[in-house]
């Protein structure tokens, strides 16, 4: 059925309005065995058939998108997104990048020069992480739970190497191994020793595990590739690791700009920190939504 001009017309005016997307995590792969192509994850699914078509035509050679999907529509069955773990993975994806993009905007716009050696290598692993966090973004919503907690640890071990970092100069800053560094960020920020051994755990697929990975319910074992179920519980982690990230951030930025939650304690010389209420709040509202997503979807 051909639209007419003022449908089209509405329908850009719509698109106009919406923000622009371009993250990773917002777009859905589709595609055959001869190619992948992403589309935004919100549109409907006669947008993604009007794409797939287009890029179809393309390779098989076909002048007309029309007669390509005349001929081979008939099988493409895009369902219109999911509700469930999907909103709710993506809202986290926006919280994260939202956060870290925004304190690093903070830290880069510093004037003052600083020529010492552990500044400048815990401000560069913050800066490194910034990636590091989009990447888990994408894993988190397709739903590759156990490589998303092999990039959470990657993310802990570098937040805890800034940190203990962030005063050493010469041969004693390379002689300090991020793995060796989670005990000293425990004196920090307290519940980094047990995050850090959950994530190396899940990262490590032991026997044990196998479990939480293989099906037995058909003729022939399978193995579960991915599971928005089991992400859940990183996804949580990765919540987290946004409050650690700017702690320690601020820490080794502490004299630089106005410390929100880090200070130091005048008569001991240790520093301090202060719960940022407003995230961990926030924090909190996702894992509640987690926790009744879960509920409402007991399977994969």
């Amino acid at each position: 059925m051909r639209r007419s001009n003022r449908d089209i017309e509405r329908e850009a005016l719509e698109l106009e309005q919406e923000r622009v997307v371009h993250e990773f995590f917002e777009f859905d792969f589709i595609g055959d065995d001869l190619f992948s192509i992403g589309v935004p994850a919100l549109s409907p699914p006669q947008f993604k058939k009007m794409v797939f078509g287009a890029a179809k035509t393309y390779l098989v050679g076909n002048a007309s998108i029309d007669y390509t999907i005349r001929t081979y529509g008939e099988n493409w069955d895009f369902e219109p997104p999911k509700r469930g773990y999907y909103p709710l993975y993506r809202d986290m994806c926006y919280f994260v990048t939202s956060h870290v993009d925004r304190d690093v905007q903070r830290f880069l716009a510093i004037r003052a020069k600083d020529n010492h050696h552990g500044f400048f290598a815990a401000r560069s692993a913050l800066l490194r992480l910034q990636t590091s966090f989009r990447v888990a973004c994408l894993l988190l919503r397709q739903y590759a739970w156990v490589e998303l907690a092999c990039i959470l640890k990657l993310i802990v071990e570098q937040i805890a190497w800034s940190y203990a970092v962030r005063h050493l100069e010469g041969d004693a800053l390379f002689r300090m191994a991020p793995t060796k560094t989670i005990g000293l960020l425990k004196a920090f920020y307290p519940n980094a020793s047990k995050m850090y051994g959950l994530l190396n755990k899940t990262s490590h697929m032991s026997p044990e595990q196998t479990v939480e990975y293989l099906e037995f319910s058909t003729q022939h074992p399978g193995v579960y590739l991915t599971s928005a179920r089991h992400t859940a519980k990183c996804g949580y982690f990765l919540l987290l690791l946004v409050d650690m990230y700017l702690l320690v951030s601020e820490y080794v930025h502490y004299g630089h700009y106005r410390s929100r939650y880090v200070s130091i304690d005048s008569k001991k010389g240790e520093m301090l920190t202060k719960p940022n209420k407003k995230l961990l709040s926030k924090i909190e509202s996702f894992r509640k939504r987690l926790i009744a997503v879960q509920e409402k979807n007991p399977r994969r």
